[in-house]
């Protein structure tokens, strides 16, 4: 299959992106900007398994977006 240059290029640039990463999570992290301890969920990897109970996962961005994510989790846990 013939993929477009633009996907290609922007393929390139993730895996560019993916070996850089870490040298720069670390840095962050020796700076006292990063928890160091976990910069594995920076990637997605846990130590401990997040679905051995339910779980619901909030995303925000934004200032906004995390201020209504927390009034949700507020609401939810009160449900409980």
């Amino acid at each position: 299959m013939h993929r477009p240059l633009l996907l290609r290029f922007y393929y390139l640039m993730m895996q560019a992106l993916m070996l850089v990463l870490p040298l720069y999570l670390n840095k962050r992290a020796k700076a006292g900007k990063e928890d160091s301890a976990r910069l594995d969920e920076r990637h997605g990897r846990y130590q401990t398994n997040p679905f051995d109970k339910k779980t619901i996962w909030l995303h925000g961005v934004s200032v906004g977006e995390v201020s209504a994510a927390l009034a949700l989790a507020k609401a939810l846990l009160s449900h409980i």
